[in-house]
């Protein structure tokens, strides 16, 4: 540390004590019924949404193609599993005092939703799931209505099956999305899902809110702005140089 300049030493405390504040977080679990503030990254998309209501660009869909259609019935217990695991699943959006907030309604009906094309020729069956995906896809989702999204289930021909899931942004991010999706095809192929995690979504999302430091941003500024100093002399460096000489 002795060898360190004065700048370098105090960024490695500021390192230290950064991580050491994260190795011993514990999140607590927050009881049901309570409204949490959005994270700034929401309450962008949720602003884009109330300004323009008609969007439908923070909708985000994947598909997946199964040998076998399942049945109604196990379908929607898997959507129920699924929402079970992820309260994120089962959010909606409301306005508190003029301010956003967010809140886990529990257990709703899973949003399934079946198209039968189990009679058309193979060509036009995929032809009409794709005008189905893209119809829906089309439809924004509602951030003050609980789940904030859906699930097609279109029967194919040859006792195959498409499953279309759409998100709102506001939830979830497309990587997620892949691991929803995977779940789910996991859940209908009988396999037994690992435990969730034991932080939910809302549970971080209300620690976010407890630790957030409003003063931090004029603070990094300040360190930015102040480290370098003032007035800097302008490099004065050629603006225009001849052309190259061509070889004889």
């Amino acid at each position: 540390m002795s060898q360190l300049s004065a700048g370098k030493a105090q960024l490695l405390e500021r390192l230290r004590s950064r991580k050491a504040e994260k190795s011993g977080t514990d999140i607590p679990k927050v009881p049901q019924g309570t409204r949490v503030p959005l994270l700034r990254a929401q309450a962008r998309i949720w602003y884009f949404t109330r300004r323009f209501p008609e969007s439908a660009e923070y909708n985000l869909f994947d598909a997946v193609t199964l040998a076998e259609t399942p049945s109604e019935e196990q379908l929607a217990g898997a959507v129920r599993t699924l929402m079970a695991r992820h309260d994120a699943l089962r959010l909606r959006i409301i306005e508190v005092a003029g301010e956003p907030v967010q809140e886990d309604l529990g257990s709703t009906e899973p949003p399934v939703r079946w198209y039968d094309l189990g009679d058309l020729e193979p060509a036009a069956a995929r032809a009409q799931a794709t005008a189905v995906i893209e119809e829906a896809a089309a439809v924004p989702l509602r951030t003050d209505e609980a789940p904030m999204f859906r699930v097609l289930a279109l029967r194919l021909p040859g006792g195959r099956a498409m499953l279309a899931l759409g998100f709102h942004h506001v939830i979830i991010d497309h990587w997620s999305v892949g691991q929803v999706v995977q779940e789910l095809t996991r859940l209908l192929a009988g396999e037994q899902l690992p435990p969730a995690h034991g932080v939910g979504y809302l549970d971080y999302c209300a620690a976010h809110a407890r630790s957030f430091d409003e003063a931090r941003p004029e603070r990094e500024l300040a360190y930015c702005t102040g480290r370098p100093g003032g007035e800097h002399p302008v490099l004065a460096r050629p603006t225009a140089r001849p052309p190259p000489s061509e070889d004889p």
